[in-house]
């Protein structure tokens, strides 16, 4: 038999197959390793379902009120303007009755109505913009960048604590500060 395999041919290829089976086994593993890993992305709760604000401006919530991306639009001299959206998701409406501002508070705090700001149900209601109410706070001038302790309080919903920061009318809000 000149043309049979050595016993020792077989040995060698046979390590040879198994070889490759042992590799492939070691892919699997790795890539179903990886897969666990990679779980954290799973789930109600997983980091990859949380979305984050993009804006500058403050948020907070209370009984159906939110209040979105609150800022404190600089004036000229030591005034400025609240800047905020209020979107009411209750079958109710409710109103803003005070806006407090400290750390520094202003000497006066005004609005537009001379009085509360309605914010009717399943609305939203926009405070600071072009034609809409507006809350103006005059003898106050902290910094550019700064925050500032404001509390919004609703007749129904509650108080809304933020800490909302002082930006100048420029870029995105300019226009939005006070106007005389």
């Amino acid at each position: 038999m000149p043309n049979a395999p050595s016993p020792h041919a077989l040995t060698a290829q046979r390590a040879h197959t198994l070889g490759r089976r042992a590799r492939g086994g070691t892919l699997v593993a790795a890539a179903a390793a990886a897969a666990l890993v990679a779980g954290c992305g799973a789930g109600f709760d997983a980091g990859t379902t949380v979305q984050k604000t993009v804006s500058a401006g403050a948020y907070g919530a209370a009984d159906g009120i939110a209040a979105q991306n609150v800022v404190l639009v600089r004036g000229e001299g030591e005034t400025a303007s609240l800047v905020a959206t209020f979107v009411n998701s209750s079958p109710v409406d409710d109103v803003l009755t005070a806006v407090i501002v400290d750390n520094p508070r202003p000497s006066a705090i005004t609005s537009t109505t001379g009085g509360a700001i309605p914010i009717p149900a399943r609305t939203t209601t926009k405070v600071g913009f072009d034609g809409g109410e507006q809350v103006l706070l005059e003898g106050f001038n902290p910094p550019a960048s700064a925050f500032v302790s404001v509390l919004l309080s609703f007749e129904i919903a509650g108080d809304i604590p933020l800490d909302v920061l002082v930006v100048p009318p420029t870029g995105s809000f300019a226009g939005l500060g006070p106007t005389p």
